[in-house]
């Protein structure tokens, strides 16, 4: 008698005698066999429902709800000296504005921008941005003392 090579299941040829011994062990390879799938079956539905489950909640706490917003716009007021400004989140891009009349012209105004790799006078942090501590006469400062200033930060 021949025997399957994956789970040694019985090959009956004409000639040879069928025993209950082999047909019972054929049974039982063949129960084991299913058992064993089932099993890594499961722990593959597992597996794939805890990555499903990370993945939700990656996409949940980024997505947009009362208390988890993609942009904060407040103001702030200048200082003159290094300061941060915290808006609960890393942002990409920080738009600053500030109010006061010298800096408006008409319809246009001075906006200051930092993208991710910052500039030199705004470096975005990991909860906001940091604010360099005022240049003296310089026009693109964004920290003179006594100033406000309106910001929209972006996640």
């Amino acid at each position: 008698m021949q025997r399957t090579s994956n789970y040694q299941l019985p090959q009956w040829e004409k000639e040879d005698r069928i025993l209950m011994e082999d047909f019972n062990g054929a049974m039982a390879n063949i129960e084991n066999a299913i058992d064993g799938a089932k099993s890594e079956a499961a722990a593959a539905v597992e597996s794939a429902k805890s990555e499903v489950t990370k993945e939700i909640e990656t996409i949940r706490s980024s997505a947009y709800s009362p208390t988890n917003k993609p942009i904060a716009a407040s103001r702030y007021v200048g200082t003159g000296n290094r300061q941060s400004i915290t808006v609960g989140f890393a942002p990409t891009l920080v738009m600053i504005v500030p109010l006061t009349s010298d800096r408006m012209t008409g319809d246009s105004m001075t906006v200051h921008t930092a993208k991710s790799s910052g500039s030199d006078y705004v470096t975005l942090t990991s909860t906001g941005f940091e604010l360099a501590a005022q240049s003296p006469g310089s026009a693109y400062s964004v920290n003179v003392g006594s100033t406000v200033y309106y910001y929209i930060a972006i996640r």
